[in-house]
């Protein structure tokens, strides 16, 4: 793409009578009309260009001004603000098409919770048993089992585990954190799964005091010499 200036853009619009006949010129042979029309090119060049040539900077939430990204937030759909801070808000919405792709699935629960630097582990518990479905138009739910007359399936459950090596086994995670976490939570989590809380986690490392006692006592069962036979009937009738 040609790189255009406007210093004498607005003079070199007019016909060659305009310059031919222009008056007042200087030792570079341009009238007054020309140098005119160059003090709205030069505003052009100096204060609205840049503007133009960085356009797409305008699109870009890695390097467009602070004060355009709640613009962009709204564009792309709002995207969680994670932890208030300008630099992971930029992120966020630059990975938001991407979030929203996969959101609901275990890579984007991983994404953004990388972000805030945690790292986790999903256990998903799926529920068991058949939704039935009642075909009559009366809401049966004094029957066992009950019968649905919306088309609502049971919800999975998941849980989380914080595995940062660095977080020490029952440690208390910062209440700070833990609202960043439970935002993504809230964000990400889909129509048909439910959050039932997070679980501890124990790292190969940790020292755990394991102490087994065993009292049970079992009686042993003597067997008589000649008590059973061994052998089977040669016929095929069953004695």
């Amino acid at each position: 793409m040609p790189i255009v200036f406007f210093k004498d853009w607005f003079f070199n619009q007019l016909p060659q009578r305009f310059k031919d006949e222009d008056t007042y010129k200087d030792q570079n042979d341009e009238g007054i009309l020309q140098r005119y029309l160059r003090v709205y090119g030069d505003e052009l060049d100096e204060n609205i260009k840049p503007y133009i040539d960085n356009f797409l900077d305008l699109v870009d939430a890695m390097k467009c001004q602070a004060t355009l990204l709640p613009h962009l937030a709204f564009i792309f759909g709002s995207p969680v603000n994670l932890d208030d801070t300008e630099e992971t808000y930029r992120r966020t919405i630059a990975y938001a098409m991407q979030i929203y792709k996969i959101k609901g699935t275990l890579p984007s629960y991983e994404m953004l919770l990388n972000f805030i630097g945690v790292e986790v582990s999903i256990i998903e518990d799926i529920p068991e048993g058949k939704v039935l479905y009642d075909s009559g138009y009366i809401y049966d739910r004094d029957t066992i089992p009950v019968l649905y007359d919306t088309g609502c399936a049971p919800c999975s459950g998941y849980s989380l585990a914080i595995n940062n090596a660095n977080t020490p086994l029952n440690a208390v995670l910062d209440p700070a954190i833990m609202a960043i976490i439970q935002r993504i939570i809230c964000f990400l989590q889909p129509i048909n799964a439910k959050f039932d809380g997070f679980i501890k986690r124990i790292n190969i490392t940790d020292t755990l005091a394991i102490t087994i006692t065993e009292d049970t006592s079992l009686d042993s069962l003597e067997f008589i010499p000649g008590s059973f036979d061994d052998s089977f009937d040669t016929p095929n009738s069953f004695k």
